[in-house]
């Protein structure tokens, strides 16, 4: 088995869980913890915490999978501090949305496979809007209309 935690600064993770259980139901097991609000005011506060997660995962015989909000921030690097110390432990960086619901929807039995596909489908759903071809489309569609409609409205004045 596996335990799985979001881990970001602020809330952030909570809006992560509140999201997935509208999406996929309650019932993912991602538990978030908000580091710098609440009851982990500090990095130190947070190691404790990460290590005591571990510890209660490892004494469960299950692996643990810890997603944080981006690398090189000090959720993450606190993560990988303890990753190095616990070799049951998965440390995730730059979770979003899709990432864990990918995560929690598959049926793959392998957790790094599990994982490898979670950022795989993050990444490549990542767009830049704009240049979509039918966005781009719609865009000239709707200019054009409402260049068309500037017009009317201006040959309107000439008659008055």
């Amino acid at each position: 088995m596996r335990e799985m935690y979001i881990a970001t600064h602020g809330r952030y993770a909570e809006g992560i869980v509140s999201a997935l259980n509208l999406l996929i139901g309650d019932d993912h097991g991602v538990t978030p913890v908000c580091a710098y609000c609440g009851e982990i005011g500090s990095t130190a506060e947070l190691a404790a915490r990460f290590d005591a997660i571990a510890q209660q995962a490892a004494g469960r015989g299950n692996e643990l999978v810890l997603f944080t909000d981006m690398p090189g921030g000090s959720v993450n690097n606190t993560a990988v501090q303890m990753m190095v110390k616990y070799p049951h432990a998965h440390v995730i960086s730059g979770a979003n949305l899709i990432m864990l619901m990918e995560f929690c929807m598959s049926e793959h039995p392998d957790t790094a496979q599990r994982l490898q596909d979670a950022v795989a489908a993050a990444s490549g759903a990542m767009q830049y809007m704009n240049l979509l071809p039918e966005i781009i489309s719609a865009r000239q569609a709707t200019q054009q209309q409402t260049q068309d409609d500037i017009d009317d409205f201006f040959a309107g004045e000439e008659n008055l």
